[in-house]
């Protein structure tokens, strides 16, 4: 598997948003994975926190849960959870 490139840089405040996701067809492959510890790395090295909004419903969320992100904010339908640096 070729890694995919991937940049933050921040938008004029200091956040910078973007949406992915895998098709069914490619889930439970490690792609999500991958990709998120690339996020992570270059947010590690830019020293910023990554953060995420995520549906509760999504099955994703123990991705993030077992990679290290903390529920930082909860709604009826979404977690917003963040990995800091």
């Amino acid at each position: 598997m070729t890694a995919p490139e991937v940049s933050l840089r921040p938008a004029i405040a200091d956040d910078c948003e973007f949406a992915c996701r895998t098709t069914r067809d490619y889930q439970r492959r490690g792609i999500g994975s991958h990709l998120i510890e690339r996020l992570l790395a270059e947010a590690r090295s830019a020293r910023l926190p990554l953060r995420l909004r995520v549906l509760r419903l999504d099955p994703a969320c123990a991705l993030y849960q077992r990679m290290g992100f903390k529920i930082v904010e909860e709604t009826p339908e979404r977690y917003f959870i963040e990995h800091s640096p």
